[in-house]
């Protein structure tokens, strides 16, 4: 996800997070969360993650199953 799909409020929550990281003095988790702001770190969806590694048991948990 880039920058370009945060909503305001998102980028709000991620400033405030990379803030209260650095605050308390937590420089690594501050880049972290920087990192997802700017689109240098992957965001994850969840649900894909969950089925793709269901699928490399050959298990369909998609709900496409016929």
């Amino acid at each position: 996800m880039s920058s370009e799909t945060w909503t305001n409020e998102e980028l709000a929550d991620l400033e405030e997070t990379i803030t209260a990281a650095r605050d308390a003095g937590n420089d690594e988790l501050a880049d972290y969360w920087q990192g997802i702001r700017d689109g240098s770190i992957p965001t994850v969806d969840w649900e894909d993650l969950r089925v793709e590694l269901y699928a490399k048991d050959g298990i369909d948990v998609s709900g496409q199953a016929a």
